[in-house]
């Protein structure tokens, strides 16, 4: 459902919209692997995409752990850590889920998701123009 209300808003023109969350992993990377394979991206171009959260959040993780590292066993510190890396195989996860329950992404677009296929279509003509398409 809410990954719907996002696409929703998503539909709204010349609307900008700022979506975030803590670690940038888990519901914005799924949320932004979502809209970009809506829009047609490919796989390999999303997942690189997902996993350049590690690079920006590296220094602010660093600082994180800095601060609770007192607070912390090695095993803790460990958890907390992995905790805020994202991982291929969490956005792949999410996939096969999908593959799983929908047989389709198409599946998972309209049954899952409610959406029509006139929604995607006005997304991609929203956000994407011909210099953009790769």
């Amino acid at each position: 459902q809410s990954y719907c209300q996002f696409i929703q808003l998503l539909l709204v023109p010349d609307q900008p919209l700022l979506f975030h969350c803590f670690a940038g992993k888990d519901r914005t990377g799924v949320g932004a692997a979502l809209f970009l394979k809506i829009l047609g991206i490919s796989d390999e171009q999303i997942m690189a995409d997902y996993l350049l959260t590690n690079q920006a959040r590296a220094a602010a993780n660093q600082q994180i752990l800095a601060t609770m590292a007192s607070q912390l066993s090695d095993e803790q510190q460990r958890a907390v850590n992995q905790a805020l890396l994202v991982d291929a195989d969490y956005l792949s996860h999410y996939f096969e889920v999908i593959k799983a329950r929908y047989d389709t992404f198409s599946n998972y677009l309209q049954t899952g998701l409610g959406l029509t296929s006139a929604e995607c279509q006005q997304l991609r003509g929203l956000y994407l123009t011909k210099q953009s398409i790769i």
